[in-house]
């Protein structure tokens, strides 16, 4: 079995509005209560792992200003990852 990585918590706070949505650093520090330096690290760790793509700066001074996305070749991982499964069995 594969093993998946763990998600800190302020990466699955992140991941989760983004599954629904994409928007834009700003927007995401008011859904999480992050602030600008946990929002960065959060989406460091979760650009990294390449299911959240990002344009603007992977800058912690302007990560507000960054649009974020989850693409949607990448929605069953994410719900793998944050043990959500939207998948209907036959």
């Amino acid at each position: 079995m594969v093993q998946l990585p763990a998600l800190s918590e302020d990466a699955s706070k992140i991941l989760r509005p983004l599954r629904e949505r994409a928007m834009d650093g700003y927007s995401l520090m008011s859904r999480t209560g992050l602030d600008q330096q946990k929002l960065y690290e959060g989406i460091r760790e979760l650009v990294t792992l390449d299911v959240v793509k990002l344009k603007g700066d992977l800058n912690p001074e302007f990560i507000g200003e960054a649009y974020l996305a989850v693409p949607p070749t990448v929605f069953g991982y994410v719900d793998m990852l944050l043990g959500q499964p939207t998948f209907k069995r036959a």
